[in-house]
């Protein structure tokens, strides 16, 4: 990685193995756009993205392992996988990230791509829900 855009989103996503609310926050601007699209749900602008991350946030620490990088100027697209333990069960989601980043260097829109119906299976054996997701797919 050696574009600004490119850097931001990787130091982001690093910042989930120790999350802090505070320290998420400064990655992104204050008109920012989160839209997770297999929730069908958006957030707009810097309240709604901070009750998002808290409410990631009860996942814990996330180890992220990026399979690909990709930025084209203020764009950047990751396919991960994220790995989580919750309820004492490791969880591993496959997602794709897309990523604007504004000229600043803090994220203005925010997407996530990932199939809910595994994390839903993966979290049956947790007897547990996806947060903000539909109790049963």
């Amino acid at each position: 990685m050696t574009d600004a855009a490119a850097i931001a989103v990787g130091d982001f996503l690093a910042a989930w193995e120790h999350p802090q609310l505070e320290e998420f926050l400064r990655f992104f601007s204050e008109d920012a756009v989160f839209e997770d699209g297999a929730r069908q749900r958006q957030c707009h602008g810097i309240d709604a993205i901070k009750a998002e991350l808290e409410e990631q946030m009860t996942f814990g620490s996330v180890v992220i392992r990026v399979n690909a990088l990709v930025s084209d100027g203020r764009t950047v697209m990751v396919e991960r996988v994220d790995r989580f333990d919750f309820g004492g069960k490791p969880l591993a989601v496959a997602v794709v990230g897309v990523f604007e980043v504004d000229a600043s260097g803090r994220i203005s829109r925010w997407r996530e791509y990932y199939d809910l119906k595994s994390v839903s299976e993966q979290l049956e054996a947790t007897e547990k829900t996806v947060p903000g997701g539909p109790a049963s797919l």
